[in-house]
């Protein structure tokens, strides 16, 4: 049963059915009657609408209401962007399987190295149990039948002085020029195992000179940390 409300922009309907709760904000009462009926049949028939749906079209989903919330946001809307033009993204719900998902795996594989299949396979894995869990368009992931590849050996490979110094050479002290700030910032990723994202995020203030340490208000786990200067 919807709920409906009057509210400072409008009316305010809410929906809940199967574990699923709904809300929005509309200009006249008649229409958040409408919105509340079509939105409880959808939900009420979510595997049936789902399964219609292509794959691509849950990964777009994905995209605008996951995606942005993430701090990383910009590199996974990169990667879905590219998985929705896979043939993979073109098979409906109703009839994916793990097997089209090891087919999709085993061309990637071809494609690029274990490691990004893997970066890939667990962005997959994030879009179907969001369509599962969340709004329950399927009941499991067909995902977590498919094998994911080997995880690749660390590289353990470090630059050596000479060739820091021919980078150094091609790169030149101008910087005014792209070439050359790049190698300065691979020098300081270098002297202080920082991440790019770390490095590019870094501001005035951020750093003290005078204690000689950057620091750093949010890393990839969350926390903020002091990363000492050589």
């Amino acid at each position: 049963m919807a709920s409906i409300a009057k509210s400072a922009n409008g009316w305010r309907v809410q929906v809940f059915k199967r574990g699923i709760r709904k809300s929005k904000v509309l200009p006249t009462k008649q229409a958040t009657k409408d919105w509340a009926a079509r939105t409880e049949w959808e939900l009420e028939n979510s595997e049936a609408v789902a399964s219609a749906q292509p794959f691509g079209e849950i990964m777009d989903r994905y995209a605008r209401e996951v995606s942005p919330s993430k701090r990383g946001h910009r590199w996974e809307l990169v990667r879905l962007e590219k998985l929705q033009r896979d043939s993979l993204a073109k098979i409906r719900m109703g009839d994916l399987r793990a097997s089209d998902l090891a087919d999709w795996r085993d061309r990637r594989l071809s494609e690029v190295s274990s490691g990004s299949v893997r970066r890939e396979m667990t962005l997959l894995g994030a879009v179907l149990t969001q369509a599962a869990r969340e709004w329950g368009l399927i009941k499991e992931s067909p995902l977590k039948d498919v094998r994911k590849p080997a995880q690749p050996k660390a590289r353990d490979r470090l630059p050596t002085s000479e060739e820091f110094e021919r980078l150094a050479l091609v790169a030149g002290d101008d910087l005014s020029h792209a070439t050359a700030r790049a190698y300065h910032v691979f020098r300081f990723a270098c002297e202080t195992a920082m991440r790019a994202g770390e490095i590019v995020g870094l501001r005035r203030e951020d750093i003290d000179l005078e204690s000689r340490v950057c620091r750093l208000h949010m890393t990839k786990n969350g926390s903020a940390r002091e990363v000492p200067l050589p």
